[in-house]
């Protein structure tokens, strides 16, 4: 029963640091596209309007505000995902910890 749940364990916390890494790169991709969407909504705006209005008009785009909505939840997904493989990680170790404890009690 204890290798399942061990098992079990390992296949969780595989999965978590799977999910956190894609996460992570899903967001650099993001990233590096988001000023580009900037400047293609900016000039949707600079044909009506002067250059510096068409600046503030497209950060308050709503299309900018939903690719900024998108960004911040990857980023979430991924600091979620994150901090449970680091936690399954430090309890993977005390459990090893544990085991070396009794196996040490029971020799001595």
């Amino acid at each position: 029963m204890q290798n399942l749940d061990q098992k079990m364990l390992y296949e969780k916390t595989l999965g978590f640091g799977a999910k956190a890494s894609h996460a992570k790169q899903v967001s650099s991709r993001l990233k590096k596209v988001l000023p580009i969407r900037l400047k293609d909504i900016e000039r949707r705006y600079r044909t009506k309007q002067k250059p510096g209005r068409a600046a503030r008009l497209a950060l308050a785009d709503r299309d900018y505000e939903k690719l900024i909505h998108e960004l911040v939840e990857v980023n979430a997904e991924a600091f979620r995902s994150r901090i449970l493989w680091e936690m399954h990680c430090l309890f993977i170790d005390a459990r090893r910890s544990m085991q070396a404890y009794q196996k040490g009690q029971k020799k001595g």
